[in-house]
């Protein structure tokens, strides 16, 4: 790194003047050891040397990676004064920005886009970013801007499919995912995604084996530069959460070891335990899963997490591919995520797992009330919307569907399948009009689908009938 005079633009864009002091770094004690004498380590070598960009960079890095997001902007913004062709630096500091103030994140991705136009996520973050901001054109050139960088990227892949079925562009979308899932079948968040492009093209079955074989996924992600800054993280906690957060981006090779040696470190942690079992699951490893969170539960008998990942394990037992559904895992799945309810009582998850069995077990009119029960503890999460409204609709309830499927409609405002089932819903409950309105928003989303069309037109001709054919 060079240090050069930032431009005006750079000086700007940062609201910052150099420094000659090493910033604060606040108050260390709830840091483990090893973390808080990196810190101090670096905070010396660089009071020896502020006028280079590196000592900055490197003080920045470690901060962030340990939470210290106040100092670690400072340094950042020091360092770049110093080097404005610091990318990484552009980078880390887009990353700190990002939950806190999307806008400047996205300044930010754009000026480390410049400096080094070749580093994918720069593309695919501010792609994201702008997804959220529903600028889906801008979002569309990012996507693709990076999957220029590095074909078949799965963030770009899936943050480019996303926005086709935003856009109401389904058939693409699932071109798209489905010639990734080939190339990728790792990928059970595409698999997911590629179940709703297919459903809202009206492939019904081939949509529910593809939204049951991603249920429950986080997106794959392969960030380099993100990797390194978590890898300055000091500690077994922090060794921990680090395994975690790449599990969580679906990066179970790199999470596997560093869990296994965690669990050597100490058998008896249950955090870890629950962890290790989920990257074995990813893997396809059930057996050894389930074994895992069995250990987890009798070490902790009391906690509700435990026991809502040990029901959905049986169920998963009980629903291999290949076997039909069997009781007795299914009842032990019941048991659990009974006993993840009474610990919980309040925990969404949970009972939308307990209704999930009960379907499973054909109690249909309880687990339609769990549905029920899950989505209004949780208003906005769109899967419990989804469940309690569309089994309300199969049960003929559609008056009592409505309220589910307007708050999903209002959480996914641009499906045009959402709109449909919401307008059918409306319709069958005798709100002709609000559901013409819906109808008439998904036709305009989605205008060749032919049940949508179909919906418009039945609806039509239901308002002639009752007197109410104003257009």
């Amino acid at each position: 790194m060079a240090d050069c005079a930032p431009s005006g633009d750079t000086v700007g864009l940062l609201g910052a003047t150099r420094l000659d002091v090493v910033p604060e770094l606040g108050p260390l004690d709830g840091l483990e050891p090893e973390a808080a004498t990196l810190l101090r380590e670096l905070a010396a070598e660089l009071s020896t040397d502020l006028e280079r960009p590196e000592p900055w960079h490197e003080l920045g890095a470690a901060l962030h990676a340990h939470g210290r997001i106040a100092p670690a902007r400072t340094c950042y913004e020091q360092a770049l004064l110093r080097a404005p062709d610091d990318a990484q630096a552009w980078y880390w500091l887009a990353l700190l920005e990002e939950a806190e103030d999307p806008a400047r994140s996205l300044r930010l991705l754009e000026q480390c886009a410049r400096a080094a136009p070749e580093h994918a996520p720069a593309h695919w973050r501010a792609g994201y970013l702008l997804l959220a901001a529903d600028r889906l054109a801008e979002a569309e050139s990012a996507f693709r801007a990076a999957l220029a960088c590095a074909p078949g990227d799965e963030a770009a892949a899936v943050g480019l499919a996303r926005v086709l079925l935003q856009a109401g562009r389904a058939a693409e979308a699932a071109r798209l995912l489905e010639e990734h899932v080939q190339r990728v079948p790792q990928d059970r968040h595409a698999l997911h995604l590629l179940g709703t492009a297919l459903r809202e093209l009206g492939r019904s079955a081939e949509a529910e084996r593809a939204l049951a074989g991603g249920a429950g996924t986080e997106p794959l992600q392969r960030d380099p530069w993100r990797e390194e800054l978590l890898a300055r993280r000091r500690g077994a906690r922090a060794d921990f959460l680090r395994a975690v957060e790449r599990l969580d981006r679906g990066q179970v090779d790199a999470a596997l070891p560093e869990l296994e040696a965690l669990h050597r470190r100490d058998p008896r942690d249950v955090l870890v335990l629950v962890a290790l079992h989920r990257a074995y699951r990813m893997q396809g490893e059930l057996e050894r899963a389930l074994a895992l969170l069995v250990a987890a539960r009798d070490l902790e008998p009391t906690s509700d997490v435990v026991h809502l990942h040990l029901a959905g394990a049986y169920r998963e037992r009980a629903r291999r591919a290949g076997e039909a559904p069997e009781r007795v895992w299914l009842e032990r799945a019941l048991a659990s995520s009974e006993r993840a309810c009474e610990l919980a009582p309040t925990h969404a998850a949970a009972v939308a797992m307990h209704a999930d069995v009960l379907g499973d077990l054909g109690r249909t009119e309880e687990a339609l009330a769990g549905w029920a029960r899950a989505a209004e503890l949780e208003p906005g999460a769109p899967a419990w919307q989804e469940k309690a409204g569309l089994a309300l609709c199969r049960s003929g309830r559609w008056g009592a569907a409505v309220p589910f499927l307007r708050r999903l409609a209002a959480l996914q405002p641009r499906s045009p399948q959402v709109l449909l089932q919401l307008g059918a819903a409306l319709a069958n409950s005798g709100q002709l009009e609000e559901a013409a309105v819906m109808l008439e928003r998904a036709r305009s989303l989605a205008p060749g689908d032919p049940a949508i069309q179909k919906a418009v037109q039945d609806l039509a001709r239901s308002r002639s009938g009752a007197g109410g054919g104003r257009r």
